[in-house]
């Protein structure tokens, strides 16, 4: 079990009356990332203690649109909320910054490895946390996912904060939250052949206490195959009742489309995308970035 009784309806209590979800009017505006207000700063922290994530809009004026500058805004606005150690990444470049776009079938030069994962396509990227596959030393607490050029149509994300997953889960029956927490409960076969990341098997739980921030640290991923559960019932029950709840219109579970210059800073919630179309002119397509930190961003809140 991960928490005794009382200890979970503290937190249950502290987590419940910041309340949940976004507000109506849930984009914060940016006026300058390289120096945050303090209104703009405490937004976005309220905003991630509240739904896990907050969703920000930087100025659009005619420098901001070249990609450069795009890059540069993002790695600062990161920086003035606290994350500063970025994830390595074979796609990143030296700010640790990924480009998400589709990518063609038969890959140009330095898309070759990217074109195996679904990421880099159009199709519809099922519900994960980014990393859910990386050893400790190599967590991923928080990331950011900024769109540079929408698509033409679709590429939508769903969005839920892990917290509010155990949160419900457990509410629900707490010995299916329990055998989420078991140290074996997921396991992801290491890619380590011919083309591969080199990434060795992993196993783990769903949902922990991270040693080092003493919050509640969530790892999932919704994949139908190179994935394996452990062979019990209460696993089994466990997992159905988090397809149907991520099945739902459940109003923790955020939709959003995010617009060019908008973008998500999160503590690594649970996300999905539906497929996208991408516009016909070259160089027009679908792209975001992303850059994935070893920190959490600091809401001020107590942990566990």
């Amino acid at each position: 079990m991960l928490m005794d009784v009382s200890r979970y309806q503290a937190w249950r209590s502290r987590k419940l009356s910041r309340g949940t979800g976004l507000p109506p009017d849930p984009v914060i505006r940016i006026h300058n990332p390289g120096s945050l207000s303090a209104r703009e700063r405490q937004s976005l922290r309220e905003s991630v203690a509240r739904a896990g994530f907050a969703i920000y809009a930087l100025p659009q004026d005619a420098e901001s649109r070249t990609e450069a500058c795009i890059a540069e805004r993002l790695v600062s606005l990161c920086r003035q909320v606290g994350l500063t150690d970025a994830v390595s990444n074979p796609a990143a470049d030296d700010d640790g910054i990924s480009r998400i776009e589709a990518v063609p079938a038969t890959p140009v030069a330095g898309a070759r490895d990217r074109a195996r994962y679904i990421p880099y396509s159009s199709q519809r990227l099922n519900w994960h946390t980014d990393g859910y596959y990386y050893p400790d030393s190599r967590r991923v607490r928080s990331f950011a996912l900024h769109c540079v050029r929408d698509a033409g149509s679709g590429g939508d994300n769903r969005l839920l904060d892990g917290e509010m997953l155990y949160l419900l889960l457990r509410d629900h029956c707490p010995r299916l939250a329990a055998a989420l927490c078991h140290p074996e409960a997921m396991t992801i076969p290491g890619d380590r052949g011919a083309g591969g990341s080199g990434r060795a098997t992993f196993r783990g739980p769903v949902f922990e206490i991270d040693p080092l921030t003493g919050a509640l640290y969530t790892r999932y991923t919704r994949r139908r195959h190179h994935i394996g559960w452990r062979d019990d019932a209460a696993t089994r029950e466990a997992l159905a009742f988090l397809g149907e709840l991520l099945d739902s219109d459940h109003p923790a579970i955020t939709r959003w489309r995010l617009s060019p210059g908008e973008g998500l800073l999160c503590n690594n919630v649970l996300h999905c995308r539906t497929t996208f179309t991408d516009r016909e002119e070259p160089g027009r397509g679908r792209l975001f970035y992303r850059l994935r930190f070893h920190q959490r961003i600091d809401t001020g809140e107590a942990g566990w």
